[in-house]
């Protein structure tokens, strides 16, 4: 018994002091009904996906785990079956207590977003015992609508809304949240987490049409299939883009046909900002040859998701049956992949290419002072009228 005194005493002191360091956070839990069973714990980091596991005894537990930015922590039992959810940073600690029966009571103390969250659960726990979808997606909506400078209404929307697939309500309601409501962290960790409901990376899959909308606001598909490799570039407005686009323009003109003119390199620019206006201008500074998209939804596009793509910039190679040959952030390695598997243009044939795209962008400047002289023309005839 002293023993075990001194055990849990020696635990409190290093629950307080792990909360006074802002390198991890500290979950300190009592579970009643979970016997000596350890508890699971998964969250995304900086480093990427973690998993902890911990002794419990009587049903108390200690969990520490590090994240410099907000994310979400899932808590399970030993079959694998979900506690409860929370968001952790560090510098945190929480405190929470309850029972395996009665998970949606479970009681929390620490900081504002998880005690926001968990009285959401508490006050609505009926519905989510019952799995009464559809009221726990009109709650979280009137929530939200009262609430939109909380992130708990950002967490109860990733998280607890079963009414995602609805793009355009999603939007709504995450439109609808103030700035500070929504850490990007939390938009990752909700695709990162999501992931890993999946055993693996789904890489056997094949890929034959993926649906994005075109530059004339026109849903579309790009066809993997129609080249001998694709490289899929997923970006965002705020990426450094100017190296990137410079690497794929060498990249497409190095491998973009064989001596007969037979396509071997397709490229697809995804942007999964909501902002259409200012990449249709930043495409149009760019000037680029391969084709552009938007996904709608951004990271949280069925087809984004689909093919687990977190963040950016991204890339996903499609070999031309469309498997997945490499998925990553890493240039260097398309660069690799294009050299073991595609025929290198020569000199001449890139400078012949460059050529012809020299001339169609003079034809077309040439075109466009055409309309301007033939309107400034009219302007000028229907002035003079004007005038007598």
């Amino acid at each position: 018994m002293l023993r075990k005194l001194y055990k849990w005493a020696l635990l409190s002191i290093c629950v307080v002091l792990a909360g006074c360091s802002n390198d991890n956070f500290t979950i300190e839990g009592v579970i009643t009904d979970i016997g000596e069973h350890p508890i699971k714990a998964s969250y995304v980091n900086e480093a990427g996906v973690q998993k902890v596991e911990v002794p419990t005894e009587g049903g108390r537990f200690l969990i520490e785990g590090t994240s410099t930015n907000y994310t979400m922590v899932q808590l399970f039992n030993f079959r694998n079956e979900l506690i409860t959810k929370v968001i952790m940073k560090n510098g945190d600690d929480l405190k929470l207590k309850g029972t395996l029966n009665h998970k949606y009571l479970i009681e929390m103390k620490g900081s504002e977003v998880n005690e926001d969250w968990n009285n959401f659960r508490r006050e609505n726990h009926s519905f989510y015992s019952d799995e009464n979808i559809e009221s726990v997606n009109t709650k979280i909506e009137e929530y939200v609508a009262k609430n939109g400078n909380k992130i708990a209404s950002l967490a109860l929307i990733l998280f607890d809304y079963n009414n995602l697939d609805n793009s355009t309500k999603a939007h709504e309601l995450l439109n609808s949240l103030d700035e500070k409501a929504i850490p990007a962290s939390l938009i990752k960790a909700y695709s990162d987490i999501k992931a890993l409901t999946k055993a693996t990376k789904d890489d056997s899959r094949i890929y034959h049409s993926l649906p994005f909308y075109n530059q004339n606001d026109s849903l579309t598909s790009f066809m993997p299939l129609r080249g001998k490799m694709s490289l899929l570039y997923f970006a965002d407005k705020d990426d450094d883009r100017k190296p990137i686009i410079a690497t794929l323009d060498t990249l497409f003109y190095n491998y973009k046909n064989t001596p007969k003119g037979k396509s071997q390199l397709q490229i697809a620019d995804i942007m999964l900002d909501n902002d259409t206006m200012s990449w249709k201008r930043t495409l149009r500074g760019e000037d680029t040859d391969w084709q552009h998209f938007w996904a709608v939804g951004g990271i949280m596009n069925p087809t984004v998701n689909e093919m687990l793509v977190t963040r950016t910039p991204y890339f996903i190679m499609l070999d031309s049956v469309g498997h997945t040959i490499y998925r990553g952030e890493s240039i260097d390695s398309i660069m690799a992949i294009a050299d073991a598997r595609l025929i290198k243009m020569s000199e001449k044939e890139k400078a012949k290419a460059r050529d012809k795209k020299e001339k169609e962008k003079e034809k077309k400047r040439k075109e466009k002072q055409r309309i301007l002289n033939e309107k400034n023309r009219f302007n000028n005839k229907t002035a003079k009228l004007k005038t007598r």
